[in-house]
């Protein structure tokens, strides 16, 4: 590897290193019936979570501008065989495992700074 690529890889990683975050995440088992007071979202950047060993999760977003629009909240149960991405702005719940405790890869783009929080008058949730 020549001295330019070196240079370059190097950058990259001080970049990277300053806008994303690998961490890991273990989320408890959701209660039911599942109640839920309040939303966040990340306006400078996405946010991904990957369940380490193919756990079932759940997932609870919902559409909104400045506050969530709680009539398009929605909330769905993962296969354990993928990851979710909430992209910038999407109102979500933190994660809630769904039989068993649940560890998660994380990856937060964007920095600090990077999450609003919306209280919500206390929401429960059903699935089909």
């Amino acid at each position: 590897m020549d001295w330019w690529s070196v240079t370059t890889i190097w950058r990259w990683l001080r970049f990277l290193s300053k806008t994303v975050r690998l961490s890991a995440l273990t989320a408890q088992p959701a209660n039911l019936p599942l109640t839920i007071h309040e939303l966040e979202r990340h306006p400078l950047g996405t946010q991904a979570f990957i369940p380490m060993k193919g756990e079932v999760f759940v997932v609870v977003v919902a559409l909104g501008d400045d506050k969530p629009d709680l009539s398009t909240l929605r909330a769905f149960i993962t296969n354990g065989e993928q990851g979710v991405n909430y992209h910038r702005n999407v109102w979500h719940h933190p994660l809630f495992a769904w039989q068993r405790v649940t560890d998660f890869l994380t990856i937060d783009r964007g920095g600090s700074d990077n999450c609003d929080v919306e209280s919500i008058p206390e929401q429960e949730l059903c699935f089909a």
